[in-house]
Formats: C-alpha cells, sequence, structure tokens
C-alpha cells in the first residue's frame, strides 16, 4: 500500500460519524447525492437509492443552494471590488488626482474580464453542486485550477487540521479508469488488458511551513 493511500485508511475512520449524517439527511432530500454505497471504502457497485415519495426536501435544498450562489455570484455584476491605496500612489506619483480615473477604469477592466473568465469556465455550475454538498453534508472540497473548478464530495477526501483549524494536509481519492494514466500504472493481464475495469488514485497535499506554500 502506497503512503497516500494508507495515509488515507489512517483517516478515514475520523470522518465515518460525519459521512453517515449526511448519508442520512441525502435520504429525505436529494437520495442520489450522497448515498448509502459512499459508506464503503470498496469501489462503487450497485445500490438501491432511496425513494422519498416526496420533493419537500429537495425544492428546500436547490432553493437554498441557489439563494447562497446567487448571493456568492451575483449574475451580470462583480462578486468582488478591486481598488489601489491611494496614500501610497499619492506619495509615489505628483499627479495622482489626474491618473485616478484611469486608475479606476483599468481596475474595472479587470473585474469584468474575471467575472467573464468565471462564466465561461463553468465554475457556476461546480458551485452549486458544492452548495448542495454543503447543505446536505456540511462538507466539500473545492480544487480550483486553470480549467475550472472541481468538486470533491465527502466520501472522496480526508483532511488533517491543527488546533487553530489551519488544514496541514488533504488526501484525496479518485476511482477513475485505467485508460486514463500513463502506462505502467494500472496492471495488466497476459493479453495486455487492465485487470480492473477502475483503480484508486490517491493524490496527498501536506502543508510546507518554511516554504509558507
Amino acid at each position: 500500500m502506497s503512503n497516500a493511500a494508507a495515509r488515507y485508511s489512517a483517516l478515514e475512520p475520523e470522518k465515518t460519524i460525519y459521512l453517515d449524517r449526511a448519508i442520512e439527511c441525502s435520504k429525505y432530500t436529494l437520495p442520489t447525492l450522497i448515498t448509502d454505497n459512499d459508506r464503503s471504502t470498496g469501489k462503487n457497485i450497485y445500490t438501491k437509492i432511496a425513494t422519498t415519495y416526496q420533493g419537500l426536501g429537495a425544492r428546500g435544498v436547490n432553493n437554498l443552494a441557489s439563494k447562497l450562489l446567487i448571493a456568492l455570484l451575483p449574475p451580470n455584476q462583480a462578486f468582488f471590488r478591486l481598488s489601489v491605496d491611494d496614500m501610497k500612489l499619492q506619495r509615489e506619483l505628483d499627479n495622482y488626482k489626474e491618473l485616478q480615473s484611469q486608475f479606476d477604469q483599468q481596475l474595472s477592466l479587470m473585474e469584468r474580464s474575471v467575472m467573464r473568465d468565471i462564466e465561461e469556465s463553468g465554475d457556476r455550475t461546480a458551485l452549486f453542486e458544492a452548495l448542495k454538498h454543503l447543505i446536505i453534508g456540511g462538507n466539500a472540497l473545492l480544487y480550483v485550477s486553470e480549467n475550472g473548478t472541481r468538486v470533491y464530495p465527502l466520501k472522496s477526501f480526508v483532511l488533517n487540521r491543527d488546533p487553530e483549524g489551519n488544514i496541514l494536509e488533504v488526501v484525496v481519492r479518485e476511482e477513475v479508469s485505467p485508460d486514463v494514466l500513463p502506462d505502467g500504472i494500472a496492471p495488466k493481464n497476459n493479453e495486455g488488458k487492465f485487470v480492473d475495469k477502475t483503480v484508486f488514485l490517491y493524490t496527498h497535499v501536506k502543508w510546507d511551513y518554511e516554504k509558507d506554500r
């Protein structure tokens, strides 16, 4: 067993109580979001989905998630504001008053550029999914990259914090197809075919105090 897999197995029991609660809450709201099969450490297999026989819980979760999404990422307007320190610019530039309007104009262009990138990357969809996990399960992990944002549910990650709540390490476990991995990673049989249809891919992230990253 690799170090990342061993660390995941060591930290996984600590989240059992939270995962069990999330599964129970999901049964009465969005049964397909966090299933009973997510409690197992094995690979995904067929699991029976609970039937709620009413949609009140689902409507409540979707309504709350939509309102939170609008509050965090309001449409057609920036959710943040870029500004400069007037006192520093005044000390550095003699003609600060004349350039102030140009600074504001350029910062406004940068704000619109960031908002356009968010809309094109699909981050709004990922954030909506994460908000549903926060409402039902109370936890979710977001990975923000240049290609967009990815959501990891509670079943797919474990983490360790210091007494102040700062994250010390995160271990993510994904079930992926061997076809997307580099050659030589997933085992093959004598015929050259993969032994397993899916394999676990572990990603271990640790905080380095010396490098502050």
